[in-house]
């Protein structure tokens, strides 16, 4: 079930990224959706425009963040 929509796990683009965090924009998800870099793979840092996958959490507060996060330009220069 590896990468279907229904698992969570979902795809999309950095909107903006500022210090260690920014938004994300998905097709697939209603709205921009936050990301702390505590939030990605590694603690890796993102660049506005990297394309992403990502799995959808609620933080401490309940709010709606991104976690999980890897580039797939990362995944896809290993083919």
């Amino acid at each position: 079930s590896y990468g279907q929509a229904d698992d969570g796990v979902f795809e999309g683009t950095v909107k903006s990224w500022r210090d260690q965090w920014g938004f994300i924009v998905s097709p697939q998800v209603e709205g921009d959706i936050f990301c702390h870099q505590d939030g990605t793979v590694n603690r890796m840092p993102l660049n506005t425009g990297d394309a992403v996958r990502f799995c959808v959490a609620p933080d401490a507060k309940g709010r709606r963040c991104a976690s999980d996060v890897e580039l797939m330009k990362a995944v896809m220069m290993l083919m």
